[in-house]
């Protein structure tokens, strides 16, 4: 039993330059039964794409160096990466934000603060089809 359990967990990367937000939501994605990864910028959270091959990203928009946006193109534009179910997440919301990253492959951007009951409701509608 315990082995069918670990086959269902679902893997999720946070990539966020704020480290109290990827604590706050590695412990709530972690209370939820996920296995969850964390990256402080969109480089590591590059490698750990590479690595982990996460079942869903979680990502900053506004970091240091690298875009969100730029980490996006960089995974769609690499062909030995899949392009995993992204979920954006940023300070600056507003309408062109949000289009620009539904056209990028964004399964939904949210502004910060989060509203952490509709994010958890996107991650299980994503996941449960995989």
């Amino acid at each position: 039993m315990v082995e069918e359990e670990k086959k269902k967990t679902h893997t999720i990367l946070i990539i966020d330059d704020q480290p109290l937000l990827r604590t706050l939501l590695n412990t709530r994605l972690e209370m939820d039964g996920f296995l969850v990864y964390e990256a402080s910028d969109a480089f590591s959270g590059l490698d750990a794409i590479r690595n982990v091959s996460p079942d869903l990203v979680i990502c900053d928009l506004g970091m240091p160096k690298m875009s969100g946006y730029d980490l996006m193109k960089q995974i769609q534009a690499d062909p030995d990466l899949t392009f995993p179910p992204f979920i954006i997440l940023t300070a600056n919301y507003d309408s062109l934000t949000r289009i620009k990253g539904m056209e990028l492959g964004a399964l939904e951007v949210f502004a910060k603060p989060i509203p952490i009951e509709k994010l958890m409701e996107t991650i299980r509608k994503t996941l449960s089809t995989k």
